[in-house]
């Protein structure tokens, strides 16, 4: 069985038996924060969300602006990879920080769990390997959560020791550092040091949510376990039943160029009757080169009257990657009785409620499609109802 595992130490997928202390379900102020995936489709376009190679979610969403919140059931925390397929069979990929400030416990509570495991993915780069964990937590005064763990398997040993505050209206923010001696796929060892800090906060009086801010910061012999698990030094990852014949930049790895940096920020904004906006983005530096990976998404959303409006932008780039990939979109929604006479019979604006849908969108290399769609609701209570869409793009397909 896959177990929610690695509260603390850096993610990992297995396979495992575990002794853990049980505990009651903790309020949701409490509980990790779980990442917000948005994106933009080109088409009436396949998600799928994957984590540690195995894919965590999938849906299919029309064209325009998407996003996914529902993603709480994720196995541990680490970044999650999101591949959008579209309608032609192109697909676009990027990746998404995922990190949580970990569990608070009360005042005097204990909360510890001990694992034994195999290391096992659905990668054909990585080698499968037993391994044992430990983490352990413990709940002091003022309000405080101290925290802890390790990890041990024969070609990696790590521990780490952290702090979490929880901050009453103020939010909740957590320190932790790991120390760990690594042996790579070219025999050669290491040893390094991991520093990170996450916040998380909503101010419900300004309308602001802080879902998650936080920054990790590596010396240049750290390396986790999964890396140690790669059975070369550098390539391109493939999962079992891939038919990709063109590898994505997303899924290259090379652990000569470490991770140094990482800074990830996820922050929307409630402007009253002048609608929302999020903003979110992610910067991964590394060390012994420039290249970098970048994620930053915006988008704004408003209504006026009946009238919906919304316009996003996507912007990814993985490092190796010659260009990035940009993509903005511009969509609306009018309810079509507006159009219409209006009349004095509500059974019948009850009975026939139809509105229009109009998503716009174009990439950094000029291509643009446009989806316009018509939905009708049918029946006293709405329990039927239809869609018809028509898209075209600037390379003359009609779809």
């Amino acid at each position: 069985m896959i177990i929610r595992q690695a509260i603390f130490l850096i993610a990992s997928a297995f396979v495992a038996c575990s002794w853990r202390q049980m505990t009651n379900m903790l309020p949701d102020s409490l509980k990790g924060f779980a990442p917000v995936v948005r994106g933009i489709a080109k088409s009436n376009a396949q998600v799928t969300i994957k984590q540690n190679g195995y894919t965590i979610y999938q849906t299919y969403v029309s064209p325009g602006a998407f996003e996914i919140s529902d993603l709480y059931s994720t196995s541990s925390s680490g970044d999650l990879l999101v591949e959008i397929k579209e309608a032609d069979g192109s697909v676009n990929s990027y990746s998404v920080p995922f990190s949580s400030v970990p569990l608070l416990q009360r005042q005097g509570r204990i909360k510890y769990a001990v694992t034994l495991a195999k290391y096992r993915t659905n990668s054909n780069d990585q080698q499968e390997s037993k391994f044992a964990q430990a983490t352990l937590q413990w709940g002091g005064p003022w309000g405080t959560t101290w925290y802890g763990g390790g990890q041990y398997a024969e070609y990696y040993r790590a521990a780490m020791f952290g702090l979490g505050f929880n901050l009453g209206d103020f939010g909740a923010i957590s320190f932790d550092a790991t120390q760990a001696k690594s042996t790579l796929a070219d025999q050669s060892e290491h040893k390094g040091q991991s520093y990170r800090f996450l916040y998380a906060k909503t101010l419900n009086q300004l309308g602001t949510n802080f879902q998650l801010m936080g920054y990790r910061y590596s010396t240049s012999g750290f390396y986790t376990l999964s890396d140690t698990m790669y059975k070369h030094m550098d390539g391109y990852e493939f999962n079992d039943g891939d038919d990709e014949d063109t590898p994505m930049w997303s899924r290259y790895y090379n652990l000569f160029y470490t991770k140094r940096g990482k800074l990830q920020v996820n922050i929307s904004q409630q402007l009253g009757e002048y609608g929302s906006f999020y903003l979110s983005g992610s910067q991964q530096t590394y060390w012994h080169t420039d290249q970098q990976d970048r994620l930053l998404q915006f988008g704004y959303n408003t209504q006026i009257k009946d009238l919906s409006l919304g316009g996003s932008w996507n912007y990814s780039k993985s490092r190796g990657q010659p260009d990035a990939d940009q993509v903005f979109a511009l969509n609306f929604s009018l309810p079509l009785n507006l159009l219409l006479p209006k009349s004095n019979d509500s059974y019948t604006r009850k009975k026939n409620y139809a509105w229009m849908t109009s998503n716009t969108s174009i990439d950094n290399e000029g291509h643009t499609t446009q989806n316009l769609g018509l939905t009708e609701t049918l029946l006293d209570d709405g329990n039927l109802s239809y869609s018809v869409q028509q898209g075209y793009n600037s390379e003359g397909e009609n779809g």
